[in-house]
């Protein structure tokens, strides 16, 4: 897709003065001529300590500019918006509470509405909430995800897209060291996750061709459920141990 279809994208977060009583927010894109994006909105505002994100303010908005309007009511989480670097097109991540559990969910606009929120994971076998989520993409707009599992020991995970479907989970870091409230970010050749453990901020810095493959290989690999893989030479701890052997610098 090209990226002057969509135009400059602004993502605006507002804090709005509304009417006393009144509790609404919103995740939904202000359309210019030719159906060009201006602005992203994120609007969000608090009532009895409860922060609501979903629930739409402007009510001349069309519904196909609105994205995930109900998920006040299902009890979803905060969003993270990134705008595609090929296409000029935002795309967003939160964790999406589906019977009590949260998965992470993803979706994108493609020029005239946004996709039907997906999944990111197939779950866990225990039901641990995936929290957090946050995405970044590298120059030819390739999606890299990340975000922790509330297991005994939380951990961060890694996912990414090959041929339009999502990798199985990744797991970055020690596994015996909790890991939480991952943020991802990717210049050139190198891809930079930093997170936080009990004993301070942490920092796992890859090669991002090797992070995509050692996550694409579990597409033809996948890990057994519970399965642990050992914390020598597991995938992207801090200790120089990088997926598949790669480098940590």
């Amino acid at each position: 897709m090209d990226r002057k279809r969509y135009g400059p994208v602004l993502v605006s977060v507002l804090a709005l003065l509304l009417p006393a009583g009144l509790t609404q927010a919103e995740v939904s894109v202000e359309l210019g001529q030719a159906g060009t994006v201006k602005h992203t909105f994120f609007i969000s505002q608090q009532r009895a300590g409860t922060t609501l994100y979903w629930t739409q303010v402007r009510a001349r908005v069309p519904q196909a500019q609105l994205l995930n309007p109900l998920g006040d009511v299902r009890g979803d989480s905060k969003p993270f918006v990134r705008v595609h670097p090929v296409t000029g097109a935002p795309w967003v991540v939160w964790s999406v509470n589906i019977d009590g559990v949260k998965r992470v969910g993803i979706a994108e606009w493609t020029g005239k509405s946004w996709t039907s929120p997906r999944l990111v994971t197939a779950g866990n076998p225990f039901g641990w909430d995936e929290l957090d989520p946050t995405i970044a993409f590298d120059d030819l707009g390739t999606p890299f995800i990340v975000w922790w599992r509330a297991e005994q020991t939380p951990r961060v995970y890694f996912s990414t897209m090959v041929g339009g479907t999502q990798t199985p989970p990744l797991a970055i870091g020690a596994e015996d060291v909790a890991g939480k409230y991952p943020r991802i970010s990717v210049r050139g050749s190198t891809a930079m996750i930093r997170y936080k453990t009990p004993a301070g901020p942490a920092t796992a810095i890859y090669d991002a061709s090797i992070l995509l493959e050692s996550a694409a290989n579990l597409m033809d690999s996948p890990i057994p459920p519970g399965f642990k893989p050992p914390s020598d030479g597991g995938p992207g701890d801090n200790q120089g141990n990088g997926p598949r052997g790669g480098p940590i610098r």
